[in-house]
């Protein structure tokens, strides 16, 4: 991308990191934001949280794309997908994903315009191109830009929740959990 990038004459500025409050901070409005093949292997709550800080990141009007497994809609998909991908990963956080999940997790946390673009079928199951446009939140709500902070702050400053890892940053009750699986509430 950066060749591709550069040999364009763009000036893009790419940053890989695990996305806190204090990075979507750091960085400022960004145009874009992507995701790519990391939501289906987190926590439901950590889908959310991690859809609730792009959103932040973004300026007014910016873009973010999600490429991830999405809705196994046919059996050969599905049959794919259940054979590779939750023989690797498990069920419990790949399966809301292949219930298709993602729009609706995305026009939770604030996207607009969200739509399956493109459904790429793989050997592991198919891969959807999600795009969408928002205006950013101004602020995380309190219980989770705490609970974000606990496991990207510096360990002298406050012990972090045993185990701290990215997916415990987000074990707070969120609207969509709630509601899953579909039909439960």
């Amino acid at each position: 991308a950066r060749l591709k990038a550069a040999k364009a004459g763009a000036s893009i500025e790419f940053v890989q990191s695990f996305l806190s409050e204090d990075v979507v901070t750091r960085l400022g409005p960004l145009t874009k934001v992507v995701s790519s093949l990391v939501l289906h292997q987190v926590p439901l709550a950590e889908k959310l949280r991690i859809l609730l800080l792009m959103r932040r990141a973004l300026a007014a009007g910016g873009e973010a794309h999600i490429a991830d497994y999405g809705a196994q809609t046919t059996l050969l998909m599905r049959w794919l997908f259940r054979r590779t991908v939750q023989s690797l990963d498990g069920r419990e956080n790949t399966q809301p994903n292949a219930d298709g999940v993602l729009p609706g997790l995305m026009r939770e946390a604030g996207f607009r315009q969200v739509e399956e673009r493109v459904k790429i079928p793989t050997p592991t199951g198919s891969i959807s191109w999600l795009p969408s446009t928002t205006a950013p939140l101004l602020r995380l709500p309190a219980k989770m830009r705490a609970a974000s902070a606990s496991c990207n702050s510096p360990a002298s400053a406050r012990p972090p929740p045993a185990p701290c890892s990215p997916a415990s940053a987000a074990r707070t009750t969120l609207t969509m959990a709630d509601r899953w699986p579909p039909g439960s509430g």
